[in-house]
């Protein structure tokens, strides 16, 4: 017999294996979709229109926006390219308005304790950030 049987329900299905229900939409998760239905609202769009310039199915961005399951970093990204929003910025708003006290990494790297007058990972993250902008100031210079 190819397929498998599911002993609770009794059914058979033929060449799939059962699929794992969603796993629940994190705190963050679903202030990312509010950001979005605000961000829609706004615009005076659909979700149907907005899913179909993603190349997402209806249903697909329905899930989404009801909160039960995520949207993806592609999402997003895409998300916020057709709406001309930078998604760096879409994320930061949606962490601040949540009221985390969760310092981004930027600032980590001005942060010292005073326990012990910096800490291994505040060094680590300017070191990164110094990298970071050092290549960035090095890709601008004209040739």
């Amino acid at each position: 017999m190819q397929g498998w049987t599911d002993l609770d329900s009794n059914r058979y299905t033929w060449g799939m294996a059962p699929r794992e229900p969603e796993p629940p939409v994190s705190e963050f998760a679903s202030a990312v979709a509010d950001g979005i239905q605000n961000l829609i609202d706004s615009r005076e769009m659909s979700a149907r229109e907005l899913a179909r310039r993603i190349k997402r199915s209806n249903n697909y961005m329905g899930i989404r926006l009801r909160k039960e399951a995520a949207f993806t970093l592609t999402d997003i990204d895409r998300i916020c390219v057709v709406l001309e929003i930078d998604p760096g910025s879409f994320l930061a708003g949606i962490h601040a308005a949540r009221g985390s006290n969760v310092v981004p990494l930027a600032r980590a790297a001005n942060v010292e304790t005073e326990a012990s007058g910096g800490s291994a990972w505040t060094a680590e993250a300017a070191l990164r950030i110094e990298n970071f902008e050092a290549q960035q100031e090095f890709m601008q210079e004209d040739p």
